[in-house]
């Protein structure tokens, strides 16, 4: 993997993160992680019952950032479509209540990245599509341990069509279920879309939590043998994980 990538899934990390505050301490995370990545322009954080969204306005890019599943509201939805025909059945729905109305906010003629962890994750990779049915050139979308999203005729051949862009960051490539626990519920007829990464990971539940994807992303910098290139963003990786770990 070239440094370019390896910095894009890294700053998509810290914002799926940075989703999990709100208020001043939003505003103060913000500040002290993505100021040097670009001037901040603006941004809004939408909250609803189900899900949280945070959108981001950088000089020269745009960022959207789903939280992962934060309540048994959300758990219910998230069965729609794990347990049934991939995320057109479920996440949709929710990915379009939480951001359709945001759309016209999203300028045009900026790079656009959405990022998120877990049902996060799929909400991302849906808004990707959202963005290209609306007509915006690029975009790029990052999901983290996230679910299956679609089987036949229920989504994938769309993602196609619009030539999404998504890269799936999996977490436990050693264990005995491939990036989240719940991935094969019923993934005969389901699979995932895009670009897989691999990272570092012992296996199965352990890796999805923000803090043991945090790690494991550390674990992956480290193999790489890019960490005088990288030492910036490996400080900040540090730094997350020690927030983490206070949560």
């Amino acid at each position: 993997m070239d440094f370019k990538k390896l910095h894009d899934i890294t700053k998509s990390w810290i914002m799926a993160n940075i989703v999990c505050y709100n208020g001043d301490r939003l505003a103060r995370e913000l500040h002290k992680w993505i100021e040097s990545y670009g001037e901040i322009i603006g941004y809004e954080q939408v909250v609803n019952k189900k899900d949280a969204m945070l959108i981001l306005h950088l000089e020269n890019e745009t960022w959207i950032s789903f939280l992962g599943t934060k309540n048994t509201l959300a758990w219910l939805s998230n069965l729609t479509f794990w347990l049934y025909k991939g995320f057109h059945k479920g996440i949709a729905k929710s990915t379009i209540k939480i951001l359709n109305d945001k759309i016209q906010s999203i300028p045009h003629g900026k790079t656009v990245y959405i990022t998120g962890q877990s049902r996060g994750g799929a909400m991302a990779l849906y808004a990707n599509l959202m963005l290209k049915k609306a007509g915006y050139k690029t975009v790029k979308s990052y999901g983290f341990a996230s679910p299956y999203i679609a089987g036949r005729n229920t989504g994938y051949e769309e993602l196609k069509d619009y030539s999404v862009d998504h890269t799936r960051v999996n977490t436990d490539p050693g264990g005995p279920l491939p990036s989240d626990p719940v991935d094969d519920v019923g993934g005969l007829r389901c699979r995932h879309y895009g670009k897989a990464v691999d990272l570092m990971g012992n296996g199965f539940i352990t890796d999805h939590s923000y803090k043991a994807i945090t790690k494991n992303l550390i674990m992956y910098i480290i193999k790489t043998n890019l960490m005088d290139t990288y030492k910036y963003d490996m400080y900040i990786l540090s730094r997350v994980c020690e927030e983490l770990a206070k949560k």
